[in-house]
């Protein structure tokens, strides 16, 4: 799966170049393809409606949704309960990742399964690998980093599509609160390139390596081929 190549090649130096700024802009190019963008449209209609029906058809019969070797539209609905589908967690998960927009991959291969991918922010290049884990990117401009994991908590800055890291010094005390409609903490612990320290609330923080969906053309038609997260 190839990625992109921002502007600033992060830890090339090592740790000095956290002493920039660091952005990654949104980017949703499903509008360069018709079809692909009328898929995408009909995917945020099923979502909403939280319709298994309509969902089936758009899945590719070899469907990712974990590690264990087993791709298949049987393994999908049985991990993401179709059977009691209003509390699936996937529903709320997908919905977060279609409003981040998407971009092609840059794969060309013609048995590709990862043609196009929904976040963006899984396009970041690090270069390691390793990093992706630790990195996290602000999805909205003039997002509060506050001093404290509360929304009444004083401003230390507010960040537009930068890069940050998170901070796991301390593991009890790097991400905060109960678990949100997907599962998540609400809040997270970070540091910005300029070394600034502070609680971003999860609606506004995305890691590369979280849920991604990816996309590709299959007997001609566009289809869900990957629903994963982790590396």
């Amino acid at each position: 799966m190839q990625k992109s190549i921002i502007s600033l090649v992060i830890l090339l130096f090592g740790t000095s170049v956290w002493s920039q700024e660091l952005k990654f802009y949104p980017r949703d190019e499903a509008a360069r393809d018709t079809e692909l963008a009328a898929f995408v449209a009909e995917l945020k209609s099923v979502v909403a409606a939280k319709d298994t029906a309509r969902l089936t058809p758009l899945l590719d019969t070899a469907v990712q949704t974990d590690w264990d070797g087993v791709y298949n539209i049987p393994r999908f609905k049985e991990l993401w309960r179709f059977d009691d589908s209003d509390s699936s967690l996937l529903w709320p998960l997908l919905d977060r990742v279609l409003n981040l927009g998407g971009a092609f991959t840059g794969d060309k291969a013609a048995d590709s399964r990862y043609t196009f991918v929904l976040p963006y922010i899984y396009m970041l290049d690090v270069g390691n690998p390793d990093s992706y884990f630790d990195l996290g990117v602000i999805t909205g401009q003039n997002v509060n980093l506050r001093e404290k994991p509360d929304l009444n908590a004083p401003v230390i800055a507010q960040l537009t599509y930068d890069v940050v890291t998170y901070l796991y010094e301390d593991e009890s005390q790097s991400r905060m609160g109960g678990q949100n409609e997907i599962g998540e903490f609400e809040w997270y612990y970070v540091q910005t390139a300029g070394g600034q320290r502070g609680w971003v609330n999860w609606r506004y923080i995305y890691c590369p390596v979280d849920w991604r969906l990816f996309l590709a053309k299959k007997g001609g038609r566009w289809k869900i081929t990957t629903f994963i997260a982790g590396d």
